[in-house]
């Protein structure tokens, strides 16, 4: 939930909560008022569980609220809810809302209206698939690119040195893709977890619609304490499920300039005109759950390299001191100095 729309929730439920009759004589208009802006509450909320929907229509999603709160608080009882403290009012209009989610969400499970109305859930499932598609189909780009790199490094380091143009240039761009992996995986873990949750959460949902359905049987009326704090729990639910759908979305859009860098690593020319990589820490700080460059992964992947990098040059050095030592004397050799 943006603070955006938690701001005209809390002054809607403010003007609820301060809702009182000044004068008797107009004391259903007062009614009047307080139902508007119940419904007005109810309809931001509903905004912001499935924007689709009001968008589409509207005049049936108003039809539809007003229909689940006059089942759970009739227009006429307002006359007496209106008595109670503003604090007291806030409370009770905050579970109101929960319930009314909750029977929105049962009638559509149960096929009883709501064709159009898409659960948290639903979507959730849809945009956190295409984003761990598109992750997936990155971290296979840059695995190839770091097996290139260390392939060449391992070809070519004996012939150009370590310290050689291209070798650098390999070994820059090694350390990229390196540290571009590890927050790659670490998205794809966090959607991976967060599927989960969520998963569990409508499974949690779903246990309550069946605990309902076992509740009313074949009954057209049943007390409503039997059935409220089920219906209850399924709002508080759906609610969850639309903050992490709103997560997911933020890191959706964050995952873009990862994904392009990712992919198309960012060059600057140094002061002796060479191209090196631009690596920086910043680039890779839109990451979920405030990953930083300092990531332990990140970190064994940078000791990793180094020890390679050293192996190699260690490798080199010897083997060339080991031909010079010969080269300059030639009778500790079973060879001619020719030979080499």
């Amino acid at each position: 939930m943006t603070n955006g729309n938690k701001e005209m929730l809390d002054t809607i439920l403010g003007l609820i909560c301060d809702c009182k009759p000044v004068d008797s004589r107009k004391l259903y208009e007062a009614v009047d008022y307080l139902y508007r802006l119940m419904v007005d509450y109810l309809m931001e909320l509903s905004r912001q569980v499935d924007q689709d929907y009001t968008d589409s229509d509207p005049e049936l999603l108003e039809a539809d609220i007003i229909a689940a709160l006059e089942s759970v608080l009739p227009k006429k009882s307002l006359l007496y809810w209106m008595d109670l403290q503003g604090e007291e009012k806030g409370t009770q209009m905050e579970e109101l809302a929960d319930v009314v989610i909750g029977i929105r969400v049962f009638n559509k499970c149960m096929k009883r209206g709501g064709e159009q109305f898409t659960l948290p859930y639903e979507k959730f499932e849809i945009q956190s698939e295409e984003l761990r598609n598109k992750a997936q189909e990155v971290i296979k780009f840059v695995d190839a690119r770091v097996e290139n790199c260390i392939l060449g490094i391992r070809n070519h380091v004996e012939e150009f040195g370590v310290g050689h143009m291209f070798i650098t240039r390999l070994r820059d761009e090694l350390t990229y893709f390196m540290q571009a992996v590890v927050y790659l995986r670490s998205l794809d873990v966090f959607i991976v977890d967060r599927l989960k949750a969520v998963t569990d959460v409508s499974e949690h949902c779903a246990q309550c619609i069946d605990r309902i359905c076992g509740t009313i049987g074949n009954r057209t009326c049943i007390p409503a304490e039997l059935v409220y704090p089920e219906l209850r729990k399924i709002g508080i639910y759906q609610k969850r499920t639309l903050e992490e759908y709103n997560l997911l979305r933020a890191h959706s859009e964050a995952a873009v300039p990862l994904l392009a860098l990712s992919t198309k690593p960012q060059f600057i020319l140094s002061p002796m005109g060479r191209r090196r990589l631009e690596i920086k820490a910043k680039n890779f700080l839109f990451l979920p759950r405030g990953a930083a460059v300092d990531n332990p992964l990140a970190s064994m992947y940078t000791a990793l390299l180094f020890v390679l990098v050293c192996f190699w040059t260690v490798s080199f050095s010897c083997q060339f001191a080991e031909h010079v030592y010969i080269t300059l004397n030639p009778q500790n050799s079973n060879e001619s100095v020719l030979s080499h």
